[in-house]
C-alpha cells in the first residue's frame, strides 16, 4: 500500500500553489489600484466642484458698475477685467460670514511650479478687499487685500464672451461687462465652469421716468 507523496507530487502542489497565490496577489493589486484610482477622481471632482462654486458664488453677486475716467477723456470705464489666468471685479457680499458691503475682488489661477512635488496642478487665489470709492478699483494703493488659495485639479483657464459659444481668452472691451464668464480645461469639451453676469440696468431717460 503506497504512504504519502513523492518529491515530484510535492514540487507539482507546491508550483500550483504559488501560481494560485500570484494570480490572487495580481486580482487583489488590481482591485485596490482600481480603488485608489476612483478616489483620486472623486477627490478632483469634489475639489473642482468646491473651486468653481466658490467662484460663481462671487461672480453671481457681481456689480456691473461703471465710473468716468477723467484721465481717459471721460470715457466710461467697466469696473471689470479679465484674462485667462486672472479676472478682477465688484461685488456685493450680503453681510455674512463677512461684513456687509462692496468689496474688489480678484481671482488668479496660479499654475503649479514644475520643481516641487506637490501633486496639485495648481491653485486658485481669491482676494478680496472692501472698497468705499469705486475710483479706488484696482489702484495699488489703499486697504490690503485677504487671499484664500483653493487646490486645483488640472490647468484651468478663464474665458469671456456674450454667448457661451463665443468664448475668449481675454476681455477688451473696457466700457462693458462680458454676459459670460467660464472656467475651461484643455482635457474637456465643455466648461467646467460657466456663469450668466448681472446685467447693467437699463438707463433712465426722460421718456421712460414719463411713462413711469
Amino acid at each position: 500500500m503506497r504512504r504519502g507523496f513523492t518529491l515530484a507530487e510535492l514540487l507539482i502542489a507546491l508550483a500550483l500553489t504559488a501560481l494560485a497565490i500570484a494570480i490572487m496577489s495580481e486580482g487583489v493589486r488590481r482591485t485596490i489600484d482600481f480603488q485608489e484610482r476612483l478616489e483620486t477622481v472623486r477627490t478632483e471632482r469634489d475639489t473642482l466642484i468646491a473651486t468653481s462654486g466658490a467662484i460663481h458664488s462671487r461672480i453671481e453677486h457681481l456689480v456691473p458698475a461703471i465710473r468716468t475716467d477723467q484721465d481717459e477723456g471721460g470715457s466710461p470705464q467697466a469696473l471689470f477685467s479679465g484674462d485667462s489666468t486672472s479676472m478682477a471685479f465688484i461685488a456685493a457680499d450680503p453681510g455674512y460670514p463677512s461684513r456687509a458691503g462692496l468689496y474688489e475682488y480678484r481671482l488668479e489661477l496660479i499654475a503649479q511650479d514644475d520643481d516641487t512635488d506637490n501633486a496639485e496642478a495648481g491653485v486658485l487665489r481669491l482676494s478680496r478687499r472692501p472698497i468705499a470709492d469705486l475710483a479706488n478699483f484696482s489702484a495699488a494703493t489703499g486697504t490690503a487685500f485677504q487671499s484664500w488659495d483653493l487646490p486645483l485639479p488640472g490647468e484651468l483657464a478663464f474665458r469671456y464672451g456674450s454667448s457661451p459659444s463665443r468664448l475668449q481668452p481675454d476681455w477688451t472691451d473696457a466700457s462693458g461687462f462680458p454676459h459670460y464668464v467660464a472656467m475651461v480645461s484643455e482635457t474637456a469639451d465643455l466648461p467646467v465652469m460657466l456663469t450668466r453676469l448681472p446685467r447693467q440696468a437699463p438707463a433712465r431717460t426722460p421718456d421712460t421716468e414719463a411713462s413711469q
